[in-house]
């Protein structure tokens, strides 16, 4: 004899969903309300910090089943950054211009 389904249970599922959709979406517009001072602050900071370009850039991403979708992101800072790529620019200048002398070759 086969067993019958349970129509209950699947309202019961239903019902739970649609509450679990609605505490997401309450939550989410809370964080994103609260987030939302955070970020300015932040990308002033940046901003600040590295004048020359946006504190805000958009990457392109590959998500569910190789959709493409963009996402706006802060930029990383590094405040020494600068003179770290200056020192590297140097070494590398003082590497090829001694490189001869270190291997022999003239």
């Amino acid at each position: 004899m086969p067993r019958r389904l349970n129509v209950y249970f699947l309202e019961d599922d239903m019902k739970s969903r649609r509450i679990k959709r609605l505490f997401d979406c309450i939550f989410g517009i809370i964080l994103g309300i609260i987030a939302i001072p955070i970020l300015i602050i932040t990308s002033i900071f940046v901003f600040i910090c590295s004048p020359e370009a946006s504190p805000i850039f958009r990457q392109v991403r590959v998500g569910y089943k190789g959709k493409e979708f963009a996402m706006l992101k802060l930029r990383t800072m590094d405040l020494c950054q600068y003179f770290r790529q200056k020192k590297l620019k140097d070494y590398a200048a003082f590497l090829s211009s001694s490189s001869s002398f270190c291997c022999g070759v003239r």
